[in-house]
């Protein structure tokens, strides 16, 4: 895969391997994402070793642009041994809810969506809306089909996040008035609103097809994500590896004037001694 250089706001950057191994070693919130959501066997994992950064652990090459699937850590301090071994530029979390993992790992068809979706093993799915940057329409970069011929599909425009942040506070404040746990969490360059509620698990795949297709005509998602054909989302208090960012969840006061590139709580430290 050919390197293409992102553009991103001053202060952000790829980070090192060696910042990937200091930010798990001694900063990964464990504490912070249990409280988050109670992990445990039943919870699939993913990792990018390197497919955007093209920084990676040599051993990885062969893997570098997969999608890493962890599901056999017994806790937290398992999955930590797992960052630490791969250091890798992304981390995700399957929105899947699986009965029993051990019974799922025997079947050929694991993990693909359709193919679970009639097994009495497979639970439901979380509901999340994904609102990332290059969806925006920005007077200098132009739309999506424009960013992507000119390799910036993954870039970081401070315009189109102004209009980002806007977006996703007008977008809570319609889903509060359907769901009563909702929590966003800023995601390196973009925003996700996880909607925790019970009966949102148990939407039908016709019922998160619809309320795809109907955000998507006044706001900038992701539909593959909300109708549930993409059920990785990016795992809160891990670092995102293309631009030194800790992706956090935030208070829904903060979006107003959400900093992305000076928001303290998302600066790893390696960057604020960088900074300082």
């Amino acid at each position: 895969m050919k390197k293409h250089k992102y553009k991103m706001p001053r202060g952000m950057r790829y980070s090192s391997l060696v910042e990937r191994a200091q930010f798990y070693c001694n900063e990964f919130n464990a504490k912070a994402l249990r409280r988050w959501q109670p992990f445990g066997k039943n919870t699939v994992i993913s990792f990018l070793v390197g497919k955007y950064t093209q920084i990676y652990l040599k051993q990885f090459e062969d893997i570098r642009d997969d999608v890493v699937v962890i599901d056999d850590y017994c806790n937290l301090r398992g999955m930590q041994e797992y960052l630490l071994k791969y250091l890798p530029e992304g981390v995700y979390y399957d929105t899947n809810r699986y009965e029993d993992l051990d019974i799922c790992r025997g079947c050929p068809d694991c993990y693909k969506v359709d193919t679970c979706l009639p097994c009495k093993h497979y639970v439901g799915q979380e509901l999340v809306f994904d609102l990332d940057p290059e969806n925006v329409y920005c007077p200098v970069h132009g739309d999506l089909d424009q960013k992507m011929k000119a390799h910036q599909g993954r870039m970081l425009c401070l315009i189109e996040f102004k209009i980002l942040r806007k977006q996703t506070a007008l977008m809570y404040r319609e889903l509060k008035q359907t769901y009563s746990k909702l929590r966003i969490v800023y995601s390196g360059r973009g925003f996700h609103i996880h909607v925790l509620d019970r009966d949102a698990t148990y939407l039908t795949r016709a019922e998160r097809n619809s309320l795809a297709n109907t955000y998507a005509r006044r706001f900038p998602i992701d539909e593959w994500v909300t109708a549930g054909n993409i059920k990785l989302i990016r795992l809160p208090y891990t670092l995102h590896g293309m631009i030194s960012r800790i992706c956090v969840p935030i208070e829904p006061s903060e979006l107003e004037f959400f900093d992305p590139v000076n928001y303290q709580p998302a600066i790893p430290r390696f960057l604020t001694f960088e900074r300082n």
